[in-house]
C-alpha cells in the first residue's frame, strides 16, 4: 500500500497545478473552433462541426460573463477527473513511473483546455474512460451507474466527430480488456454490441438533429474528396485518373475558372487553399462547395465520382495519397498560443499571462519536438517490441495482447487521419495518441496498488 502522506502529497501536487492552469488561461486563453456562438437562431448556424459542436459552444451558458473561461475550466476539471480515475491504481512509484506520468498528466491537461472539437472529444472520452475504470471497484446500482455514465460520456465524445472517433474503439476495448483480466474473445464478446452503438449512434443521431433542427447544410464530407480529387488530377500519374478527377471536380470549379486553376492552388498539405486561397491573384479560390439542401444529389455523385475513381485506378490513387503519410506520421500544431492581449491589462491580467507564457512555452516545444506525433508513438512501441524478448515468461502473454491493442489502436488512427486529410494539425489524432500512452503507462506500471471491491 502507498503511505497516506505519499498520497496526500501527490493530490496536493494535481491540485496546485491545476489550479495554477487555471489562473493561467484566465479569461479564456484557448483555441476556437466552430464558434457560431453569435448566430443565435439554430437554423442560420451551419453543420459544418455538427450539430454537438454548435449546440455545446453555442449554448454554453455565461457563467461569470466570460463562457469561454468557464467551459475551458469545466473541460479542465472533467479531463483531470477523468486522468485520475483511469490512473488509480497506477500511481508513479520510482523516477521513470514519475516522469512519465507527469508528462502525459501535463500534455493531457494542456490538450484538453482548448477549445476545439478534438480537446472536447479528448475531455469527454477520458472522463468516460475513468468512469468505466473506477466502476469494476463497485457492485450493484453504483457500478451500473458508473458505467451508464462513462459510456454516456463516450457517446457525446464521439458527436464531436463521429469518423475519426472510431479510433476510440480500440483504445476502450484495449481498456475494458485490462480491467477485467480476462481473453480478448471474452472482452469483445461481452462488449461487442455496445462497441458496435458506439460505432453507429453517434453520426446517426448527429445526422438526425441536423436535419431536426435545420441547420444550413455545408457537407463537410466533401472538403476531403475535394483535396484528393485535386491532388490525383495535378499529381496523377496516368491519363485516366486525371481525366476521370477533372470531370468530377468540374461540379465544384468556380465559374468561368479554368480548372487548371486548382493545380495553381493546391498545396499537398492544406485544404483551405482550395477555397480561401490567400494570395491576390486572378483565380484565388478557384473551389466553390456544394452547399444548401439542393446541393446533396450533386454532393452524393461527387463522392460516387471519387469511390469510382479510387476503384478503378487503386495503385495510382495510392501512390498519390502517400503524399500525405509523413504529414499525417509527423503532425505536430496540437496547442494554440492565445495570450489575452488588450489594453490596459489589469494586474491579475498581467499576472495571467506570466503564468501562461510558460506553460505554453513547455508543452509547445514538446510540441514541436514530435513527442506528441503519431512517429514518436510507433517508435516507443518498437521500442517495447525489441525489448519483448528480455522479459520474464509471466509476463510475456500480457505484453503481447498490449503491444497488440497499441499497434492497432496507433494503425486505426493513421488510416483515419489519412483518408480524411486535410491539414497538418497534430490536434486531429491527439486524442488518441494520449489514450494510447495512458493505457500503455498502466500496462507497463510495475508497482500498482491493489484493487479493492467496495460493496
Amino acid at each position: 500500500m502507498v503511505k497516506s502522506s505519499r498520497i496526500s502529497g501527490f493530490y496536493i501536487a494535481i491540485c496546485s497545478f491545476v489550479i495554477s492552469l487555471a489562473v493561467a488561461v484566465f479569461p479564456g486563453k484557448s483555441a476556437l473552433e466552430g464558434d457560431q456562438r453569435n448566430i443565435p437562431d439554430i437554423t442560420d448556424k451551419s453543420d459544418n462541426w455538427g450539430f454537438f459542436t454548435a449546440f455545446f459552444y453555442g449554448e454554453w451558458p455565461n457563467f461569470l460573463g466570460e463562457w469561454r473561461f468557464t467551459l475551458i475550466v469545466f473541460q479542465l476539471a472533467i479531463s483531470v477527473s477523468g486522468f485520475l480515475m483511469l490512473t488509480k491504481d497506477f500511481r508513479p512509484k520510482g523516477s521513470r513511473q514519475v516522469i512519465f506520468y507527469v508528462l502525459l498528466f501535463f500534455v493531457s491537461s494542456m490538450f484538453s483546455i482548448q477549445l476545439s472539437r478534438d480537446a472536447s472529444l479528448y475531455a469527454f472520452s477520458l472522463i468516460g474512460f475513468g468512469l468505466i475504470n473506477i466502476s469494476y471497484n463497485y457492485r450493484s446500482k453504483t457500478k451500473v451507474a458508473l458505467i451508464f455514465c462513462g459510456w454516456l460520456f463516450l457517446f457525446l465524445a464521439s458527436m464531436f466527430k463521429p469518423i475519426l472517433s472510431l479510433a476510440l474503439l480500440p483504445l476502450l476495448t484495449w481498456l475494458l480488456w485490462q480491467i477485467r483480466n480476462t481473453s480478448i474473445k471474452k472482452t469483445l464478446k461481452v462488449f461487442l454490441i455496445p462497441l458496435f452503438l458506439l460505432a453507429t449512434l453517434p453520426s446517426v443521431l448527429d445526422q438526425s438533429l441536423i436535419r431536426v433542427s435545420k441547420m444550413q447544410s455545408v457537407y463537410p464530407e466533401q472538403q476531403p474528396v475535394i483535396l484528393d480529387l485535386a491532388m490525383n488530377y495535378c499529381w496523377g500519374q496516368s491519363d485516366s485518373i486525371r481525366t476521370a478527377s477533372k470531370l468530377a471536380l468540374e461540379a465544384v470549379v468556380r465559374p468561368s475558372y479554368p480548372v487548371e486553376s486548382i493545380c495553381a492552388a493546391t498545396n499537398p498539405f492544406r485544404w483551405d487553399d482550395l477555397h480561401s486561397d490567400p494570395k491576390d491573384w486572378k483565380f484565388s479560390n478557384p473551389i466553390s462547395r456544394l452547399t444548401g439542401e439542393s446541393a446533396s444529389p450533386k454532393v452524393r455523385k461527387l463522392i460516387l465520382d471519387w469511390v469510382s475513381i479510387v476503384i478503378a485506378n487503386p495503385a495510382d490513387w495510392l501512390q498519390v495519397r502517400l503524399l500525405v503519410v509523413g504529414p499525417v506520421l509527423f503532425m505536430s500544431n496540437s496547442f494554440a498560443n492565445t495570450e489575452f492581449e488588450k489594453a490596459n491589462l489589469s494586474i491579475f491580467d498581467r499576472f495571467s499571462n506570466s503564468m501562461w507564457t510558460p506553460l505554453y512555452f513547455f508543452v509547445g516545444l514538446i510540441d514541436k519536438l514530435r513527442i506528441t506525433s503519431l512517429f514518436f508513438l510507433l517508435a516507443f512501441q518498437f521500442f517495447l517490441l525489441i525489448n519483448y524478448s528480455n522479459m520474464r515468461f509471466d509476463q510475456k502473454s500480457k505484453m503481447k495482447g498490449t503491444l497488440a491493442f497499441s499497434f492497432l489502436a496507433s494503425t486505426i488512427s493513421f488510416s483515419l487521419a489519412t483518408l480524411t486529410f486535410l491539414a497538418p494539425n497534430g490536434r486531429y489524432i491527439l486524442p488518441y495518441i494520449t489514450l494510447n500512452y495512458i493505457l500503455l503507462y498502466r500496462a507497463l506500471s510495475k508497482n500498482s496498488q491493489t484493487r479493492i471491491t467496495s460493496k
